[in-house]
């Protein structure tokens, strides 16, 4: 019963952010590979059961169903940069989560798959043989997934924030206004701000409008590392 409840909740949620639309094999001007999926099922921390669906991205075809696949993540000697400059500066440290966020990418590529379980009894239509979905947002398990999300976070950072991005590191954006001063980094949808409280509070308010954000909490574990700050002493373990 919880894996019916959360493939329905999963597949509603791809559909209100238009991941896919139903169409007929045959529509693209090339041969029509349908790549397959598989629902992977998780119980979180809070007890939450949790549908995921992944493509089988392995049976993506280079050339045709991606390109370039490459997604730069901070590099540690930035992170720990950041660190430092927040213990000397005296900023804030605290880390967002992007929820579903290779659902936010965008494909510049045709990219059909076949129709996943559940989806006949959540809609409770009857599919054809040929029948498919055409991809026209990323999804887990794609190849080029991360990819497509990193350029959508960049666009939205730079363009649509006015955040300066550094060009030894791209994952590291700025912005100063009055003063005051934010740094972003980011490894793929874990983003770590540091910087002026002002300038956090206003930025987690300006990034809700362009993704959904959960998990906002003070930076004391980030990628695997725990750690512990002492603003006395300008120390962290």
């Amino acid at each position: 019963k919880k894996s019916r409840e959360s493939i329905r909740k999963a597949i509603h949620d791809m559909i209100i952010r238009g991941v896919w639309k139903k169409t007929i094999k045959g529509v693209s001007s090339k041969d029509t590979k349908l790549i397959g999926s598989k629902w992977v099922f998780k119980v979180k921390r809070n007890g939450i059961f949790r549908a995921r669906l992944v493509a089988l991205g392995y049976s993506q075809i280079p050339g045709i169903d991606f390109t370039d696949n490459f997604a730069p993540v901070v590099s540690d000697t930035c992170f720990r940069i950041l660190i430092v400059l927040a213990l000397i500066m005296l900023w804030e440290a605290e880390i967002i989560d992007i929820e579903t966020a290779f659902l936010e990418g965008n494909l510049d590529v045709e990219i059909f798959m076949k129709i996943p379980d559940g989806y006949i009894e959540v809609f409770e239509e009857e599919i054809n043989d040929d029948d498919c979905l055409l991809l026209e947002k990323s999804l887990y398990g794609l190849v080029q997934a991360a990819r497509e999300f990193w350029k959508k976070l960049v666009n939205v950072l730079v363009k649509n924030m006015e955040f300066q991005q550094c060009p030894c590191d791209l994952c590291l954006f700025m912005k100063q206004e009055n003063g005051k001063t934010i740094v972003i980094c980011s490894y793929v949808d874990d983003i770590g701000l540091f910087g002026d409280k002002e300038m956090i509070t206003r930025f987690k308010h300006d990034i809700s409008k362009h993704f959904k954000t959960k998990d906002v909490r003070k930076m004391t574990d980030y990628l695997s590392l725990d750690s512990m700050r002492d603003e006395k002493d300008k120390e962290i373990f």
